[in-house]
């Protein structure tokens, strides 16, 4: 939407220069999955809207969330009724379906302290997780209503509807071996502090996005773990069936976290440094993410302390002043929320804090 905004205003091709770099992947290749969920939901909105003014709609069709209006408005014309005035592109039918997750009415909690019931609305936080084939998920409306308080509360209501899952159940037909080990981890970190965590991981890309408003579900209990994780694990394989198969096949935890903590942005800076005469270049943005796999140039028995500390790398680059062989060094541009490391077969002690020097100080990530 920011390509959109910005050569909007521009009058015409020739009278527009773009000076900085961008991925042209994001404006040629079609309308996203989730923008393209959204655009049907509107489609259907606005047909309601018009039945209600020539005084069409049924009564029943009404409710506090859109989500709900559509779901009763499905349920009185089909689910693959599409109204008349949509546009080709936006069109679904049995092969290529408009789905939505069904709301849950009036769910109760237990006050103990006074032995009664207190509706909470927590139905009401509806989720658009099934979406358009081939693609990532609409992601929870933002703008926020007095039913949509249990966003803002899920922590302390967790506390209350459910626990925090031991584990998943392991998936025997189509192993999910990898999934379930580092979702694991990942929504219990998530569930420590959800607030934080949600915006981060949705500013981060659209897999963490997904996966939290899925685990906002599991903990408004709209959802299952397996369910969340049966979803993810069908959009990865819909964009790579090779990388991402199904069947009783394993695939690698490491380059499972790397796909789940890609960022659009540069996260990290390399810069090539002479260590004979101290010559440097510039830095310049590296590729490295928050995933960091051990390769061949880690040697000798170090801590993973002191492996991050020094990440480096020879390279056949020849010092412009004496001529030795230069090093490339890479840091991260800001300390990261946290990092994914793996070392298999080496020799490196695993370090139970990684400290970082900041202006401010030091801060810490734990293990």
């Amino acid at each position: 939407m920011s390509y959109y905004s910005s050569l909007s205003r521009s009058a015409t091709a020739a009278g527009t220069v773009i000076i900085q770099g961008f991925h042209p992947k994001i404006i040629t290749s079609g309308c996203s999955g989730y923008l393209r969920q959204e655009f049907r939901e509107l489609e259907i909105l606005d047909d309601i809207t018009r039945l209600k003014y020539d005084k069409q709609l049924p009564d029943g069709i009404d409710g506090n969330l859109c989500h709900t209006v559509i779901h009763k408005y499905q349920l009185w014309k089909g689910l693959h009724h599409v109204p008349a005035q949509t546009d080709e592109a936006l069109k679904w039918s049995t092969n290529d379906p408009m789905e939505l997750v069904p709301t849950i009415n009036n769910a109760q909690i237990l006050d103990k302290g006074k032995n009664k019931t207190k509706d909470k609305n927590v139905s009401n936080v509806a989720t658009s997780f099934v979406t358009a084939k081939g693609s990532i998920p609409v992601s929870l409306k933002r703008k926020q209503t007095d039913n949509d308080t249990a966003l803002s509360s899920t922590h302390k209501k967790s506390k209350t509807m459910c626990a925090s899952p031991i584990g998943l159940i392991w998936d025997s037909n189509d192993y999910s071996c990898a999934y379930d080990s580092l979702l694991v981890i990942l929504y219990n970190l998530w569930k420590d502090n959800n607030e934080t965590w949600s915006i981060l991981f949705e500013s981060m890309n659209e897999n963490l996005k997904l996966l939290s408003h899925g685990f906002l579900g599991i903990d408004n209990e709209v959802m299952t773990f397996e369910h969340v994780r049966d979803h993810w694990r069908t959009v990865l394989h819909n964009k790579n069936p090779k990388q991402y198969p199904t069947g009783p096949v394993g695939i690698n935890v490491a380059q499972l976290a790397v796909e789940l903590f890609k960022t659009h942005t540069a996260v990290t800076s390399s810069q090539l440094v002479c260590t004979t005469c101290e010559y440097t270049q510039r830095p310049l943005d590296d590729r490295l993410g928050y995933t960091v796999c051990a390769d061949d140039t880690v040697t000798g028995s170090i801590s993973t302390m002191q492996w991050i500390d020094k990440l480096s790398h020879k390279t056949s680059r020849m010092c412009p002043q004496c001529q030795s062989a230069m090093t490339y060094i890479v840091s991260y541009k800001e300390v990261p929320p946290l990092i994914i490391l793996e070392y298999p077969f080496k020799n490196i002690t695993t370090s139970h804090r990684l400290e970082f020097k900041t202006d401010s100080g030091i801060k810490t990530l734990k293990l």
